[in-house]
């Protein structure tokens, strides 16, 4: 029995060892901060809420274009035929004019503007030129012209800069808001392609242990025929490996079938575009160690400040408060709606006249004959007795307000529960691993027990593949957990915001933020009592 001792025993070191990941000439080495940055710059999701910043900005263009300056112009030239009676028509002859009608001709050139100041004032200034000539009165040609200003001063409805710039305003907090939706869907795209990255780090770890397992397998099937084929063993043997062997084959079909989809996920999480999301990728970096000598502490109290921490950098809480001041700004202008339109209007201005039919006159008529300033005033009233509009604008704008305080105190309760949960999982997760590492030195300890059993003759080789199935499961189930450590570190940095600041504007990811306890600090001084 000492051939196949010495198989098995070998196969417990391969087994127990390190595992191996092949390398393919045609792979592309990754590291995790190459997926994370493959994310945040590729990926269409991104670009997505970018282009939605891109609305939000248009929105607030839109909203501002209220306040612009607007200028008209016109210009017209009319011909007017209009018979005229038979006694316009002596009269016209005893003048000396023998028509039957009156050929006018009427030219008007007009230019104005307004503009709505942010206190709801409106302002504009217009200029009318006309020239009209006839075959009667004013054969020589008559130049009017008016300048003149109008301003409307709103003494209810529309007034004060807290309602006119109302909508304005609110397109500009929605800029926030988007901006700080951009820095959440980032920490989303790290959290995806930093999961996705371990995913297929411990798809290639499974793969190679039940590779190392096939290949085992295989040889004790040689070994064990061997030993038959020299009457060192019973042919029953062969039975048992031969089973074994297909049954390590099914594993590892099923470990390569995983592990493709695991690549594809993390290609897709990477953002890679239809041509590169086939493309064979070799991840580089290893699993995160838990920190030497620092446990995660089982404290409420603890768990309260990491909470607290998370609600005062997460950029989705950001931006759900920015959006309940947006609400807020359009809630209080709405009620403005509510009051009668009552407007002060002013408007002066000056008129002048020259007569001639030259284009001078025409132009110099504003110059020429001003006798004064006119000055009119008045008050203008508007109320529609049901004011339907306006109640409905407030009903809605006071219902959007409700439901954007909703979704933000939704918002901080789920971060709440996520910061306690991922931290729940880093916690358990640590505690599984160490399990794990040690259920596989006990089982390979246990396997050398079973070859020293073997080589007294009072072992089996049923035992022995009994024995290295059980340790193999145990390496398949320490890579699972090493798994869920480092997927639990980063789903706590993502649920505490502390992949970076929701808040700072510059956005920087090192290994560290991915790899390492955000809190240690705050662990220490709760631990010191401060």
């Amino acid at each position: 029995m000492n051939r196949l001792s010495q198989a098995i025993c070998c196969g417990a070191l391969l087994l127990g060892g390190p595992a191996c990941f092949a390398q393919d000439s045609e792979s592309t080495p990754i590291t995790l901060l190459d997926a994370v940055r493959s994310a945040i710059t590729r990926h269409p999701a991104l670009h997505t809420e970018e282009e939605q910043v891109q609305i939000s900005r248009a929105l607030k263009q839109q909203a501002s274009s209220v306040f612009d300056n607007v200028l008209a112009g016109g210009f017209s030239q009319s011909h007017l035929n209009q018979p005229l009676t038979k006694y316009e028509q002596a009269t016209a002859l005893s003048s000396g004019i023998n028509t039957a009608a009156l050929f006018s001709n009427l030219t008007d050139l007009n230019f104005g503007g307004t503009k709505l100041l942010r206190d709801g004032i409106s302002f504009g200034p217009s200029l009318d030129l006309g020239r009209t000539t006839d075959n009667l009165t004013n054969l020589s040609g008559v130049n009017a012209s008016h300048l003149g200003l109008q301003i409307t001063l709103p003494l209810l409805r529309g007034r004060g800069r807290e309602v006119v710039t109302a909508q304005e305003n609110a397109a500009g907090v929605e800029i926030e808001a988007t901006l700080l939706d951009l820095r959440h869907t980032v920490a989303s795209l790290i959290l995806d392609a930093a999961s996705s990255y371990w995913a297929y780090v411990a798809a290639q770890k499974s793969l190679a242990v039940a590779q190392g397992s096939e290949k085992r397998g295989r040889q004790f099937v040689e070994n064990v025929q061997t030993l038959i084929d020299a009457d060192q063993s019973p042919r029953s043997d062969i039975r048992n490996v031969a089973a074994n062997l297909s049954d390590r084959e099914a594993t590892r079909i099923a470990a390569e079938e995983a592990a493709l989809e695991a690549r594809q996920a993390l290609a897709i999480s990477m953002g890679l575009s239809t041509e590169t999301v086939t493309e064979k990728l070799l991840t580089l970096d290893d699993f995160p160690e838990p920190e030497s000598g620092f446990a995660p502490s089982d404290d409420s109290a603890l768990v309260k400040r990491y909470s607290d921490e998370a609600l005062h950098r997460r950029a989705d809480l950001m931006a759900a408060d920015r959006r309940v001041g947006e609400a807020k700004l359009l809630s209080n202008a709405s009620f403005n709606l509510l009051k009668p339109q009552l407007d002060l209007n002013f408007s002066t201005g000056y008129s002048g006249l020259s007569e001639g039919t030259q284009p001078g006159h025409y132009l110099y008529s504003p110059f020429a004959g001003v006798q004064g300033l006119d000055a009119i005033g008045g008050v203008t009233y508007q109320f529609p007795r049901a004011n339907n509009l306006a109640k409905g604008r407030v009903a809605q704008a006071t219902a959007q307000l409700h439901q954007a305080e909703l979704q933000s105190k939704d918002t901080a309760r789920k971060i709440v529960s996520s910061v306690e949960t991922s931290y729940s999982s880093l916690r358990i997760s640590i505690l599984r691993l160490q399990k794990a590492r040690k259920s596989v030195a006990e089982f390979q300890g246990a396997l050398e027990g079973e070859h020293d059993r073997l080589t007294l003759g009072i072992g089996s080789v049923v035992d022995i593949l009994t024995v290295e199935d059980r340790l193999t499961s145990a390496l398949q189930n320490e890579v699972q957990a090493h798994m869920a450590y480092a997927v639990a570190l980063v789903n706590f940095r993502f649920a505490t915001g502390t992949f970076f600041n929701g808040g700072d504007p510059s956005i920087t990811i090192q290994k560290y933020d991915l790899t390492t306890f955000p809190f240690r600090d705050v662990a220490v001084a709760h631990a010191e009592g401060r």
